[in-house]
């Protein structure tokens, strides 16, 4: 809503004044006052739209309140009409003009022209508002805009006044050497780094040109390297300097090409390389002389890198594996052979590369350069450079396909040898030297003690089976004749079963080793009946009178005896005399010799060879003979 201020001393004025508004100026606020200072301070405080402002008012005229309205800052820009009672003269215009009026008015007034002069003013008064608001944005976006600026402008002052002693204390502090020189050579500046290394001071290094640092070896690449900078702005180069004491050492430069005003000049980074190159030649001699003594080692090597790629293979391995052509085998991954992913070499490969020394477990397969089944055994060893760091391993590897076939047939040879062991007819047991006790036993020496098994002879002492007053001569025959003399002589002596009968064995013993421990092979054979048959000799034998009938008739139960004895393949009858002693002992009965002939023959359809000494020491000696052979030591 607009607002017009009237000031007048006359309240009729006022009263007539805001009665023509009223009716000519719609959404309008009618402001009065009777004086002029009154007046001023109304304007001050409700920032009118425009001012009607009588000249003739006691104290203050309105040439004075018009001149201190636009005096003041708060109100300069309100249009203010001034009203006459009569009308305006010239100098009375010249004097409101003066003092700031915008428009006159005369009384009486003319509606019309009032209502016009109101109007105006208003859109004067409007306009004057919209230029005014659009000019304070203007200068607040300026005066920020300008605040920004200067904060900008102190900030890029700030920091490029950082940055320049930033690249100075880079500069100065680098570990590397750095020189600036143009495209002359002439050296522009050095930092610290450079003049420490050099050995020369700021004052010498700027008096010389660049090549001048060179060794006479290396000046041609100085120039090169020059020659490269003027159509390159970057490179990475290796070189050689020379101290002012004359040293000489290896470095890696990156000269970088820039403007420094309207002169081209070259930044030179120059780290000394020297003890690198020198791990270098020494990792170099390692792998010449790692190279050198893998291709001589008689057993099939190959070097892996850290992902598990082929980098070195010796001729043993080419000739292990009947590869032609060693390139065959450079460059593959061995992590993924078949052979390899199915053993799970992987597994060992990363312990190896963890630092350890791994052994694998026995590899069988197929050569995949040639269809032959291999065996081998591998260890796996890390190498590391001079800064500790794992880079290979070394695969080596035994073949060992021949001794695990000699291993295999020599396991089925002791098969073999374990079944000849456990059912020849003697009793056969290993006698272990230190601890006197045995340590295997065959099923005939059990069944000749009378054990259930032979598993009740280990770990027994067969001295505590022999008969007291035999103990020390037998225990002089094992411990003299056997351990220390090996003499393999057949000795017979008492013995007691283990349910306490006396029984006669004859035994034979030979030195040998089970288990890498010194023993006794000692091979048994009951000689009882043998025994007693000797000791009653032929004469008396057949002059053994009849108990009970003479010739007695062969009862169903002597048959079935005999029957069972002659399938006895362990202890079988050894002709007709040992038949007729062998039914007197178990059956206490008395045969003739041609009666127990025709029978066995008729019932049995055999016959048994009539016994002589002389059989009996032939199956000695067939049996010590045996014994003695290696095949039967290394069998059991």
């Amino acid at each position: 809503m607009k607002k017009i201020l009237i000031i007048d001393d006359q309240k009729d004025n006022l009263i007539s004044i805001e009665a023509v508004i009223g009716i000519n100026i719609t959404n309008c606020k009618v402001l009065t006052a009777l004086s002029g200072k009154q007046g001023i301070k109304l304007a001050k405080e409700e920032q009118p739209d425009t001012i009607l402002l009588d000249i003739i008012m006691p104290e203050m005229d309105g040439y004075e309140v018009c001149k201190q309205l636009k005096e003041d800052l708060s109100t300069k820009h309100i249009p203010i009409i001034l009203i006459s009672a009569a009308k305006i003269d010239s100098k009375s215009r010249v004097n409101g003009l003066i003092s700031g009026a915008d428009a006159f008015l005369s009384k009486p007034i003319d509606t019309d022209e009032f209502v016009a002069q109101v109007n105006t003013m208003l859109r004067i008064k409007k306009a004057e508002d919209k230029l005014r608001n659009e000019t304070e944005k203007l200068r607040k976006t300026l005066e920020t805009y300008h605040v920004k600026l200067e904060s900008e402008i102190e900030s890029r002052i700030s920091t490029e006044t950082l940055l320049e002693h930033r690249y100075q204390q880079i500069y100065q502090f680098s570990p590397d050497s750095i020189i600036i020189h143009d495209m002359d050579m002439n050296i522009l500046d050095a930092n610290n780094k450079a003049t420490e290394e050099f050995g020369y001071s700021l004052e010498e290094l700027l008096a010389k040109k660049i090549f001048e640092l060179h060794p006479e070896s290396e000046l041609n690449h100085s120039a090169q390297v020059l020659a490269s900078m003027k159509k390159k702005k970057m490179l990475t180069v290796e070189t050689k300097f020379v101290r002012k004491d004359g040293s000489v050492f290896s470095a890696e430069i990156t000269p970088c090409k820039y403007m420094l005003g309207n002169k081209e000049i070259i930044h030179i980074v120059i780290r000394d390389i020297t003890e690198r190159k020198q791990a270098e030649e020494q990792i170099k001699a390692k792998s010449l002389f790692l190279e050198s003594l893998i291709q001589q080692l008689p057993l099939p090597t190959f070097v892996m890198d850290s992902k598990g790629f082929n980098v070195m293979v010796n001729e043993a391995f080419l000739k292990f594996y009947a590869v032609p052509d060693k390139d065959m085998v450079l460059g593959r991954n061995a992590l993924t052979e078949p052979a390899n992913v199915s053993h799970g070499v992987v597994k060992y490969f990363k312990e190896a590369l963890s630092g350890k020394i791994v052994e694998m477990p026995e590899l069988e397969f197929v050569s995949p350069y040639e269809n032959k089944k291999v065996i081998t055994r591998c260890k796996l060893f890390p190498i590391l450079d001079p800064t500790g760091t794992l880079t290979n391993v070394v695969v080596m590897q035994e073949d060992i396909t021949e001794r695990k076939q000699v291993e295999r047939a020599l396991k089925d040879s002791e098969q073999n040898y374990r079944v000849l062991f456990d059912n020849i007819s003697d009793g056969i047991f290993v006698l272990d030297a230190e601890t006197m006790k045995v340590v295997i036993a065959n099923k005939a020496i059990a069944k000749i003690y009378g054990f259930d098994s032979e598993d009740d002879i280990t770990n027994l002492n067969p001295i505590d089976l022999i008969l007291p007053e035999d103990k020390e001569a037998v225990y002089k025959i094992i411990a003299e004749d056997m351990f220390e003399n090996n003499l393999q002589q057949t000795n017979e002596f008492r013995s007691l079963t283990k349910d306490g009968r006396e029984i006669w064995i004859s035994a034979i013993g030979v030195k040998t080793e089970y288990q890498g421990r010194l023993a006794g092979l000692i091979s048994i054979r009951g000689i009882t009946e043998l025994k007693n048959y000797s000791n009653i000799g032929f004469e008396k034998f057949i002059k053994i009178p009849a108990r009970g009938k003479p010739n007695s008739s062969i009862t169903p139960e002597i048959h079935n005896a005999l029957e069972q004895k002659l399938n006895d393949s362990l202890n079988p009858l050894k002709g007709y005399w040992h038949a007729i002693f062998w039914l007197n002992e178990t059956m206490n009965v008395n045969v003739t010799y041609q009666a127990l002939r025709n029978y066995m023959i008729k019932h049995f359809k055999t016959k048994l060879k009539v016994p002589r000494k002389s059989h009996y020491k032939k199956d000695e000696q067939a049996i010590e003979a045996f014994f003695k052979t290696a095949e039967c030591t290394e069998a059991i």
